[in-house]
């Protein structure tokens, strides 16, 4: 197991994980259970492992976690942007197809639980 750290918007969070795909999923299901609250994460976390650092996009994920509704996610897309509604709705197709495996990690977590 390896502890990683997960900054936010307004704050952060140490994970024990196998790995950065783990520890990922760790932080998103910390959302999902309420330990962290969606106003407090902002649109990108960061991981930190090692002195190095690894970005990465909340939006799609908490669209595929059912948090966050479609419209809100692509207006939300469109105002961090500054793109269209239309452009907005078609990034969030496609960066929630390549971040999906974040969500069904999460969801198999649950079932774990």
């Amino acid at each position: 197991m390896n502890l990683f750290e997960i900054v936010y918007k307004n704050g952060s969070v140490h994970i024990l994980a196998e790995n950065k795909e783990e520890a990922y999923a760790k932080f998103f299901k910390m959302i999902v259970d309420h330990e962290i609250s969606l106003d407090d994460i902002g649109h990108v976390i960061i991981l930190k492992e090692d002195g190095k650092e690894y970005p990465f996009r909340t939006v799609p994920t908490l669209y595929n976690l059912g948090i966050m509704d479609r419209r809100t996610a692509v207006v939300n897309l469109s105002s961090l942007l500054g793109i269209p509604l239309q452009m907005s709705d078609k990034l969030l197709f496609i960066s929630s197809e390549e971040d999906k495996w974040v969500a069904d990690k999460v969801k198999e977590m649950g079932r774990n639980d």
